[in-house]
């Protein structure tokens, strides 16, 4: 199965899934993780304090990570407009 084709079938299997974890980090904010859908029980548990114990004892049944990442985020209110840019040459 070529790569564009298998992106496709996996967005299609994760669209309405929950994402019930969010990790982000990265020297400019560049790097993040999502855990999607289920909430699978983890063998052994992670013991790690960085992350909550619904973290350390479950994975999603989707997961998404991205890493060195450019990206945009704008706010917009009434006379506010404020952009907040990430290049990925920032990683």
């Amino acid at each position: 199965m070529d790569e564009r084709r298998w992106i496709d079938e996996w967005c299609q299997r994760i669209v309405g899934k929950p994402c019930w974890m969010v990790w982000a980090g990265g020297c400019a904010g560049s790097r993040f993780s999502l855990a999607l859908g289920a909430k699978i029980p983890r063998t052994p548990v992670r013991r790690n304090p960085a992350y909550s114990a619904e973290a350390n004892e479950n994975e999603g049944e989707y997961g998404l990570h991205v890493g060195c990442a450019e990206w945009a985020f704008g706010i917009e209110r009434p006379g506010v407009t404020q952009v907040i840019t990430n290049s990925a040459a920032d990683c």
